[in-house]
């Protein structure tokens, strides 16, 4: 039996005719693939051109004559990086608009440990075509990787009437007639900044560095202070010593052996060789000699045993000769009374007292005495 298709045979013309038409059809299926590729192609990157992906996010919202734009560029950023947010305002003249401070609102300090906003600069105003725009510009910054959301920008605005100019209505009709304006929130997405990932490894030998000593910076207020101080005090010392000066001048300084006389003459008035007291009679007379000393020669004689003062005035010319032998026999005769419990007789007693006045009387310094006796004779004139 026979192949089909040998029993199916078209006249030579025919055959000739099919040929045509298929080198026809695969020339036009060529054409049509090419251009349909070459169209396609065209489309793609026509598409790929006008629909780029944006690298500004803008949220925009409008009433009446208020429009209130919110951009924030880059769409992504790395933690590391700065956003930049701008804010514009465009109304109509006539219209008042108030915009609140946004890196101060209520909403952004919720966000306060998320991201930071600071403004830049000061805002640009222009008019122009009856139109008035406001531009607020910000920093962006934040603090760890995420994904964030801004919370919307917002305003308020009233149309002021002609006829609050011209007294005509109430202003604040127009404030009660106040409208709210509010954009859209925007989201960021905020990448980990760029670099090798480091492994739990290689993060636990890393060593935190030691501590850094820190120079105290000197203290000016320590020397200052001190030298005011310093000034002060020399001040206030100066003071003094030109006081005590002019209290000493003024003051009339009594002679030693005129103290001496005088204290004599108190002791005398007490009446205790009377009451018979003659340890404290012989104490009082020791004292009294030996604060003239002190008063007369500049010897600290209250504090000196009699044998201390002995010592000292050995080889002192204003104690020699007979001086030296009755003051030392007068301090005999008072260390006996005075430790060794002595009852004197009353020559004894007289004999004590006489040797202490005469003593004084023998030592007294004569110039200072005859001038102040002048002086006070000039004074009762």
């Amino acid at each position: 039996m026979g192949s089909p298709i040998a029993k199916f045979q078209l006249p030579i013309g025919k055959r000739q005719n099919v040929k045509t038409t298929k080198r026809q059809n695969v020339a036009t299926i060529v054409i049509t693939c090419a251009a349909c590729i070459a169209t396609g192609c065209d489309k793609n990157q026509s598409k790929d051109t006008g629909g780029e992906k944006s690298d500004t996010i803008v949220r925009t919202a409008s009433d009446g004559p208020v429009t209130l734009t919110m951009s924030l560029s880059p769409a992504e950023v790395e933690v590391s990086e700065r956003a930049r947010l701008e804010i514009r305002v465009a109304a109509n003249e006539g219209t008042s608009v108030q915009t609140p401070d946004h890196e101060k609102s209520d909403e952004l300090q919720t966000h306060r440990f998320e991201f930071r906003v600071q403004p830049v600069g000061a805002p640009e105003t222009r008019a122009e075509g009856g139109k008035r725009e406001s531009i607020y510009r910000y920093n962006v910054d934040f603090f760890l990787p995420g994904e964030y959301e801004l919370p919307p920008a917002r305003l308020t605005y009233a149309s002021t009437p002609k006829s609050v100019d011209s007294g005509g209505a109430n202003p604040s009709d127009a404030a009660a007639n106040a409208r709210e304006v509010r954009t859209e929130s925007i989201k960021i997405s905020v990448r980990a900044a760029s670099g090798k990932e480091l492994s739990p490894e290689e993060l636990s030998r890393i060593q935190m560095p030691g501590p850094v000593e820190l120079k105290k910076p000197f203290d000016w207020r320590i020397p200052i202070v001190v030298g005011v101080a310093v000034i002060v005090l020399a001040l206030i010392l100066r003071a003094w010593l030109r006081l005590r000066a002019e209290i000493a001048q003024r003051i009339n300084i009594v002679p030693a052996d005129v103290w001496a006389k005088q204290e004599f003459a108190r002791l005398l008035s007490e009446g205790l060789l009377e009451r018979r007291l003659f340890r404290d009679f012989y104490y009082r007379v020791s004292g009294i000699v030996r604060g003239y000393i002190e008063r007369r020669f500049s010897l600290a004689a209250p504090e000196m045993t009699t044998e201390e003062f002995l010592a000292a005035t050995v080889d002192d010319s204003r104690f020699a000769g007979e001086t030296q032998w009755d003051f030392r026999r007068f301090l005999d005769a008072c260390d006996m009374v005075k430790y060794a419990k002595y009852a004197p007789q009353d020559a004894e007693v007289q004999a004590v007292l006489r040797t202490a006045m005469e003593f004084v009387e023998r030592t007294k310094l004569r110039e200072e005495t005859e001038q102040i006796g002048m002086a006070g004779a000039m004074a009762t004139q």
